[in-house]
Parts: C-alpha cells; structure tokens; sequence
C-alpha cells in the first residue's frame, strides 16, 4: 500500500520502480584501491567522487532522496573481506557523525543511514560509538582547513573492533579524527568503509 502511495524512485534519474536504476549505475565511477589512512587497518570506498556521484551524494545530503540507501549500503558491504566479518570478536559497525545541527536541520545524519545498511547487509551491529564536538563543517572548506578536521567525543569505552562508515573519504582527516577517538577508547582495530573518495 505505502508504494502505491510513495513509490520507490531513483535518486538520479527519478524513474519509478528502484532506489537506483540499472542505468544510473553504470554512470557511477569505481573507486579506486587506496592506502588506508593512519590508525586504520583497512580502508576501502565504493566510488569515485566525480560526475553521477557527486549528484548521488547531494541529493542523499541535501534533497532526502534516501531510496538508493539500502543498494548502496549493500554494495559497500560486499567491499568488507569476509574474514573480517567472521574473526572473533565481531565487528561493530558505526559511523563519523554529522554535526547535531545538521541532523537536526536534515532530520537525519546520511553516515548513520548507510552504516545501518552495512551492518544489515553484513548480519553485524551497529551501534553509535562517537559523538560529533560543534564547530565548522567540513563542506565547503579547503583542502588545508578539511586537515584540521572535526573532534569528537566516544560516547562510552569502544568495542575491540569497530567498521567505521562515513559518506566521502576527502583528506580522510575526518576518518582519522574519528579513528584517534575509538582507539583512544578501547578500539584495537578500525577498519574503514566510504560510499566514495576524492582524487
């Protein structure tokens, strides 16, 4: 009944039927493989940030076109190498959270909304294990000011291994801020998951 009422649509293109049609798919770019910043094990990213995924990424940001979220969130999860997912003790999934404000203003933090669809897809939990300290964005700023990135703050001792998922791997100094703060807490092993990464 609610599809009859809200059908599902692709983020891209708008075309009834899926999140994000077979079309639309084939314009999205693959990331590439990249060194994991330091303080992670491993760091991987679905796409390149360039042309359909720039329009992707805004409107899950800024338009609530959160259709293509489950897709995605499956698809970032074939990127985590099964042994991860089976050694013990098990991953928790969380992610770098947005600013307060911007959750507020949005009605959701987009991060949150694909690593839930992470740890479904992958039969994990996921648990917010950070909590965002106010100050500026990251958008919108250089590449020497993203550097300086957010702080943030643990929100209790961290699980032993923890998949940390954020929407765009740009200097990663957000992925390292968010890393610092888990391993500062009890984290042993971080694992990194992007939807894309800037070249």
């Amino acid at each position: 009944m609610l599809s009859l009422l809200l059908p599902r649509r692709c983020v891209l293109c708008r075309s009834e039927g899926t999140g994000l049609c077979a079309a639309c798919i084939t314009t999205l770019i693959a990331a590439p493989e990249m060194a994991p910043p330091p303080g992670f094990d491993t760091c991987s990213s679905l796409l390149s940030y360039t042309g359909a995924t720039k329009e992707l990424i805004a409107a899950l940001k800024f338009h609530n076109h959160r259709d293509a979220v489950g897709v995605l969130g499956f698809a970032m999860s074939q990127l985590v190498d099964a042994s991860e997912t089976l050694e013990r003790p098990a991953l928790t999934v969380t992610w770098a959270p947005t600013s307060a404000n911007r959750k507020a203003k949005r009605g959701f933090d987009q991060s949150e909304l694909l690593a839930r669809a992470v740890a479904a897809s992958l039969g994990l939990r996921a648990c917010k294990l950070l909590r965002r300290v106010a100050g500026q964005a990251q958008t919108g700023h250089s590449r020497a000011e993203r550097l300086l990135g957010p702080q943030f703050l643990a929100t209790g001792r961290s699980p032993e291994r923890v998949l940390l998922v954020d929407d765009v791997r740009t200097t990663g100094a957000t992925l390292c801020a968010a890393a610092d703060t888990l391993i500062e807490s009890g984290t042993g092993s971080v694992h990194g998951l992007t939807l894309a990464v800037t070249l």
